[in-house]
């Protein structure tokens, strides 16, 4: 046995209340267009809200380098991290901006802190994952002890 689409309930209950399947078809259009359109604006003022609060924390440092990373590894072993300065990402989605950041590193194969390992090319991400997910472990563990 089936189960009833969404659609098809609402069909089958305007239909006791309206003795014209064309119109409750019709209603049930407007309310599918509008509820498309109020989950469009949902998430555009969503990603608005997300990546203004992303690059206002990304954009604050005391160091004038274009990426402003307060985190990172030296020769590959110590890692020299600290939390984020401006905390309106983090508090928004409990995540610092720094491992998102480090995320995107290892998935275009950069190397955040300019150190490069002598590996072969197709092991990079892997090695990138490793260490910068490492930090970023480590970013995140010191961000929930002290604003949690």
């Amino acid at each position: 046995m089936n189960s009833l689409t969404t659609y098809q309930e609402n069909l089958m209950t305007l239909n006791r209340f309206i003795n014209e399947p064309s119109l409750s078809k019709y209603i049930l259009e407007i309310k599918e267009k509008e509820e498309k359109e109020e989950t469009k604006r949902f998430h555009i003022v969503l990603w608005s809200t997300l990546m203004d609060k992303y690059y206002k924390s990304r954009d604050y440092s005391l160091f004038t380098k274009p990426l402003n990373h307060f985190s990172c590894i030296e020769d590959g072993k110590k890692y020299i991290y600290e939390t984020d300065r401006v905390l309106d990402f983090y508090n928004e989605t409990g995540i610092s901006f720094q491992s998102r950041e480090l995320l995107l590193a290892t998935l275009s194969h950069e190397n955040v802190d300019g150190y490069t390992p002598i590996i072969p090319p197709s092991s990079i991400r892997e090695f990138n994952d490793h260490i910068y997910g490492s930090l970023s472990c480590k970013i995140m563990d010191k961000m929930k002890s002290i604003y949690n």
